[in-house]
């Protein structure tokens, strides 16, 4: 019961070498008139014999034909040639591989094409004649139905009949003589393709109208009439919806909007939007949850890319509550109708207007119930206030996801460590895959220092004992060989960089000593012999966030990466929510910051040798920055930060 589809006539361009989109001729072609369509296309020359070619590729695919024997096809062609025209080589085609049903493409209004010499609707009536005859027949039909060929008739050139009186001329033609046939030779239906998007609804409307009334006129009222729009001025949908209230009585269509030029109207959301007008048996005639899940796995095989989340109808979130319309409460109740329809659970989007309650109900549902997944919910309205304060400091981030609102609970947490089980789900949910280059580096990193600190020969790099130069020929760990390390030598092998490579001992002796004491003043279960940990899984799962939120443009690395965690934790993003960072920490490294921003002023070529460096403070400036003014530090520490902040704003120049 399969469908395929074919021209109604082969054609063969004329190759004269000639561009034909900058030939004036072509373009001056292009005009609107009573006589003249929409669009020109370069001259063609109907075939009406089959070439030595065409032969011999109609052998070569006849090795795997289901329906056609090889030996009867060289006499079965000399009786499908015609001055008229040939039968399409897709129609023989459909019939050897066994496709039992065809859609024909006809245009009524090229002007390039030469109506007078070929008839257009002779030909067509042909070409069902042969598809009932060479077609396999239809198996699974009920008792006395007709099991031949369905044939429907795609008016390919709709757009030009608002334009050319004599194409819609011609197509009403068609239409009426294709009717008028015997039922066993009839079209089982028409389509009509508005492949440009140009037409407004009422447009389509009219038109779509005046071909069903021929149709019913000429006696074939239970002719199917089939919809196909493209996309381009976004009137794709409501252009569906006008034909289906003028006489079409179905859609053409992919279940994802996802197709030819910039897409089409999808049978997805016009189901939808069917239900939405009252017709409830789009419930039982079709699956709407199958079919949006559907959708998003079509988007994803077809663009390589995972479909957008607010992507209308189909979408993940495509009805989420993006704010509490409790000024519209007839728009919420119409939504939540049809979601209960669909199945579909409707999260509220996590944002600056969204509330804490709303922010509850996020984590259970990405991370289940506070006492199942290790997590304060009386966090959630400093979680809320945070998001405000993201957006003044440059860190706002997607919390609709369990990595963006795993990371928002992790800056306001009073703990050294996310929970491990939100790390876990956080992890599973990113789309970063383990095996992503930069996350397989950054595990060699970690197993490198971890084999230095127990005193073991550290594993070789990459490609050190590989025998060629451009292949590694070795196996990458890729777990870590300890899931924790101790905070405090993970800092110190960091200072140890080339981006501090002109720091004074003196000043990554003093940040080392202030920031083992902070730890210790914040480690609160004594765990790791008296040191806060650095645990690979949270690491990992903040690494594929910064891979996640990195610009496109811009390449990024382990360095990158390790740059802006480190100092992350030096200023202490939750410092500003909980105020746990201790006076002589901050002082330490505001002077570090200030030594470092006269380096880069003095050597501006500086940025060019440790750009992972700059991009992670300038971050972290702008943090800081927000953060005290937010929390009404004193005057002098933010005239210092706004001193520094300038610095970086130069800075910024030199890098761009």
């Amino acid at each position: 019961n399969s469908w395929g589809f074919t021209d109604a006539y082969d054609l063969q361009p004329y190759d004269d070498g000639v561009l034909w989109e900058t030939v004036p001729e072509f373009l001056d072609a292009i005009k609107d008139g009573d006589d003249l369509p929409d669009y020109y296309t370069p001259p063609a020359k109907v075939l009406e014999k089959y070439s030595e070619e065409d032969v011999a590729l109609l052998h070569r695919a006849a090795a795997k034909f289901k329906h056609l024997k090889e030996t009867e096809l060289d006499k079965m062609l000399l009786g499908l040639e015609s001055s008229q025209g040939r039968i399409p080589m897709g129609l023989i085609m459909m019939a050897g591989y066994g496709v039992s049903n065809a859609i024909i493409e006809v245009d009524m209004s090229v002007e390039t094409f030469d109506y007078a010499r070929y008839d257009v609707v002779e030909h067509v009536k042909r070409l069902i004649g042969c598809a009932k005859t060479l077609l396999p027949r239809r198996k699974n039909v009920s008792p006395g139905e007709d099991n031949t060929a369905r044939i429907i008739i795609n008016l390919r050139d709709f757009f030009n009949y608002k334009r050319s009186s004599n194409g819609l001329t011609s197509a009403l033609k068609l239409v009426d003589e294709l009717c008028r046939l015997p039922p066993s030779l009839r079209p089982f239906g028409f389509a009509m393709e508005e492949p440009t998007g140009y037409l407004f609804p009422e447009e389509v409307g009219k038109l779509v109208r005046m071909i069903r009334l021929t149709m019913d006129r000429a006696g074939h009222r239970s002719g199917r009439f089939l919809v196909h729009v493209h996309m381009y001025f976004g009137m794709a949908e409501a252009n569906t919806l006008a034909a289906l209230c003028n006489g079409a009585d179905g859609v053409w269509a992919a279940v994802c909007t996802t197709g030819a030029q910039v897409g089409h109207a999808c049978s997805t959301t016009t189901v939808v939007n069917l239900f939405r007008a009252g017709h409830g048996e789009m419930l039982t005639k079709f699956d709407l949850k199958g079919m949006t899940e559907a959708a998003r796995k079509c988007t994803e095989i077809t663009t390589h890319e995972r479909c957008p989340p607010h992507t209308e109808v189909y979408g993940e979130l495509a009805f989420d509550v993006p704010y509490f319309m409790t000024n519209l409460p007839s728009c919420r109740y119409a939504i939540g109708a049809l979601c209960e329809a669909m199945q579909y659970e409707r999260p509220v989007r996590i944002n600056e207007i969204c509330a804490p309650s709303s922010i509850y109900h996020a984590m259970v549902k990405n991370f289940g119930e506070p006492k199942e997944g290790g997590w304060d919910p009386s966090l959630c309205r400093d979680m809320f206030r945070a998001t405000h304060d993201h957006l003044l400091t440059g860190l706002s981030r997607d919390y609709n996801t369990a990595v963006g609102l795993g990371l928002l609970y992790a800056t306001v947490a009073d703990e050294p460590f996310i929970p491990r089980h939100l790390l876990e789900r956080m992890d599973e949910s990113s789309p970063i895959s383990d095996l992503h280059p930069v996350v397989v580096d950054f595990t060699q990193r970690w197993n490198r220092l971890a084999a230095r600190l127990e005193g073991k020969d550290e594993p070789p790099l990459s490609g050190s004992k590989s025998r060629s130069a451009l292949f590694y020929n070795e196996d990458i760990r890729l777990e870590p060989t300890n899931p924790s390390l101790r905070l405090i030598d993970v800092m110190s092998d960091t200072l140890k960089s080339p981006f501090y490579d002109n720091f004074p001992e003196s000043i990554i002796a003093e940040v080392s000593e202030a920031f083992e004491e902070d730890i210790q003043v914040v480690q609160k279960q004594g765990e790791g012999g008296g040191h806060a940990l650095a645990h690979y899984l949270d690491w990992k799962v903040r690494l594929k966030m910064f891979l996640q939120e990195a610009d496109g443009s811009t390449f990024v690395s382990v360095d990158d990466f390790i740059m802006q965690r480190t100092t992350d934790v030096m200023f202490d993003q939750g410092a500003f929510w909980n105020k746990r960072r201790n006076e002589k920490l901050k002082k330490i490294c505001f002077k570090a910051m200030r030594y470092r921003m006269e380096g880069v002023q003095s050597d501006p070529g500086y940025l060019f040798r440790n750009t992972a460096g700059i991009r992670a403070m300038k971050r972290n400036m702008e943090m800081i920055v927000g953060g005290m003014s937010s929390n009404k530090d004193s005057e002098a520490v933010r005239k210092s930060f706004s001193q520094l902040k300038k610095g970086f704003e130069v800075t910024s120049l030199t890098e761009l």
